[in-house]
């Protein structure tokens, strides 16, 4: 079998995606969740000023919610590269 030759749907709620877009949707869920994790791990560092600033709570729930989403938007898009690969 060739590779990108197989079917492929990416569902988002009750919107389907299919073919070759669907490829297209996964990898950019894969580097967005990447990036997302990228800027969280840059700004560590400022989690102590911005903690003065605004608070512990606010700055924890936020940093923890980037984290979450960036770890759900690579694992979405690393599942589905690693599936496409074993086939």
């Amino acid at each position: 079998m060739k590779w990108g030759h197989r079917r492929v749907e990416v569902s988002i709620g009750s919107a389907r995606i299919t073919g070759p877009w669907a490829y297209l949707v996964r990898t950019l869920l894969f580097v967005v969740g990447c990036g997302l994790l990228a800027v969280a791990l840059a700004h560590t560092g400022d989690l102590g000023t911005w903690s003065q600033r605004w608070g512990v709570m606010p700055v924890a729930t936020v940093f923890a919610l980037v984290l979450v989403v960036g770890v759900i938007l690579f694992y979405l898009g690393a599942v589905a590269i690693v599936a496409w690969l074993i086939g």
